[in-house]
């Protein structure tokens, strides 16, 4: 058992990776989640309460709102990536929309959400493989036909969407090698979506997107992973791993139900093996929380501090620090870990790198991609039309056919709970609705309108969602309304049962069980 990592050599460092045996975990990677000095984050290290995952509809609600937010941001960082344009100022564009637009969200909630930037925005171009995201002082700029890689992450309550996306600054369609490494990052990124499913191995994916890979000719980067994302957690223990080799493994796991995933594929027409040039071009750290040191300088305390308490779990960018204390700072922060760096890496010089990231939530209906963005027309002289393997895979859908027949996650018992649609409003409607009754004709049509409407927009819920018991629950409902309003049983409906639907919504476990019978 050999523990390797990156060596900072004159000619260059390798990525490199931990390699162990079974039972362990790997510690790096070249997405967000690249450490190569102090290791990923545990689980553990973030929270102990009870673990939220999609079974909850407010989880479900809060990935959503997140990836709405930061594919908006890619859509406005791609509008700004034009020649001579400053990779500073679109990444200060990219950091400032995020946070702008995550503080316009939960305003009005009782308990106070944590809300922001998950990883800062970086643009690393052509042969950069990732992490570029300079300070101030650097005045670099996109030129014409650079291809630019871009990659961010929002989180809302903890509960991040991570995003990249690769564009090639030029009109017309992409052609070349260009376009083929291209369409290899795509091309893996649409078999990966279709194999990160319940019941499927993380192994399954890591043979599938290199076989793509190839078809282009091209290379999968090596010490990419992708990772499970918790609530705070950017780097969850189950990870797909890009390359499999002899010097890097990952415990082998099987994807489950309610799980979330950052699928990350990087693809290079050169070695897909990238080197550390430069350790001063790193402006992207994190907070490694499982370390503390007494730092000596009064700078370095400063600039501890501050990270301390504006970036305490989730990467963040030395820009957003006070910039002559943080250069000072950072440094003796690092020696002793205290941070971990996400170094700028690079293939050699005249390769092409592409990037393409996003977030899939496991739902029970199927696999939900909830951050994207289209490519631009490509043109690709490689092709995988004679790979019957790589069709075949693109063939599978996301949706779920049968339910049940993925693996769940374990929780405890009501944890299925919150799958049901919130019922807060149908209290009112019916107070509402009983005092229309007492003021105006009971055999008004506008009434039997309403009431029947109740429960019309239930049924339109219950359709949107795949929610077939209380589809089929509510379509009987609504047809006994509909007769018996029409023939003058008002009493029937209003004393009886009316309430008897809305008891059998509203209670959560009933709501559960009544769906589960009805989908037997």
């Amino acid at each position: 058992m050999k523990k390797r990592r990156l060596d900072g050599s004159s000619g260059g460092a390798r990525v490199r990776l931990l390699s162990r045996g079974s039972g362990s975990r790997s510690r790096n990677t070249l997405g967000p989640n690249f450490v190569p000095r102090g290791g990923m984050s545990s689980d553990e290290e973030v929270r102990e309460e009870k673990e939220l995952d999609l079974s909850s509809n407010e989880v479900v609600t809060k990935y959503k709102t997140a990836a709405e937010i930061i594919n908006k941001a890619l859509k406005l960082v791609l509008s700004e990536c034009k020649p001579k344009a400053k990779i500073v100022d679109i990444c200060e564009k990219g950091d400032n929309f995020i946070t702008e637009q995550t503080g316009n969200v939960y305003k009005n909630v009782k308990r106070k959400i944590e809300r922001g930037i998950a990883f800062p925005t970086c643009v690393s171009v052509n042969n950069t493989v990732c992490h570029f995201s300079p300070l101030a002082t650097d005045d670099s700029v996109l030129e014409e036909n650079d291809m630019v890689k871009i990659d961010m992450a929002c989180h809302i309550d903890g509960f991040i969407a991570v995003v990249a996306h690769t564009h090639v600054i030029k009109a017309g369609p992409v052609t070349g090698r260009a376009a083929n490494v291209l369409a290899a990052a795509n091309t893996a990124a649409e078999v990966a979506m279709r194999l990160v499913r319940p019941g499927k191995k993380n192994k399954d994916v890591t043979e599938a997107i290199q076989k793509v890979a190839a078809a282009y000719d091209c290379k999968i980067v090596e010490g990419v992973l992708s990772h499970q994302l918790k609530q705070f957690v950017i780097d969850g223990n189950k990870v797909v791993l890009s390359v499999s080799n002899a010097d890097t493994k990952v415990d082998d796991a099987e994807f489950e139900e309610n799980e979330v995933y950052a699928i990350d594929i990087v693809t290079s027409t050169g070695e897909g093996k990238p080197k550390l040039l430069d350790e001063k071009q790193t402006t992207i750290y994190k907070r490694a929380v499982d370390k503390n040191y007494h730092l000596k300088m009064k700078a370095s305390r400063f600039i501890f501090s501050e990270i301390s308490q504006k970036f305490p779990i989730m990467p963040f960018t030395a820009r957003a620090l006070e910039e002559k204390r943080a250069r000072l700072g950072l440094v003796e922060c690092m020696n002793h870990e205290l941070l971990q760096p996400y170094p700028v890496l690079h293939e050699k010089q005249g390769d092409l790198v592409a990037h393409i990231k996003f977030t899939v939530l496991l739902m029970p209906n199927g696999s939900d991609k909830i951050t994207s963005h289209p490519l631009q027309q490509l043109e690709p002289s490689k092709s995988i039309e004679g790979d019957a393997e790589i069709k075949a895979w693109l063939a599978l859908g996301t949706k779920s056919k049968k339910k049940g027949g993925g693996k769940k996650k374990k929780g405890k018992k009501g944890d299925a709970a919150e799958v049901a649609e919130p019922m807060e409003l149908w209290g009112f409607e019916y107070l509402f609705l009983k005092c229309l009754m007492k003021m105006v004709d009971p055999g008004a049509h506008h009434i039997k309108v309403w009431l029947i409407g109740v429960h019309l927009r239930y049924l339109f819920w219950a359709i949107a969602h795949e929610r077939f018991g209380f589809y089929v629950y509510s379509r009987i409902l609504v047809f006994l309304y509909t007769i018996l309003l029409w023939l003058k049983f008002r009493r029937f409906v209003e004393y009886m049962l009316f309430p008897l639907s809305l008891i059998l919504f509203s209670h959560e476990e009933h709501g559960i069980r009544l769906e589960d019978s009805c989908n037997k």
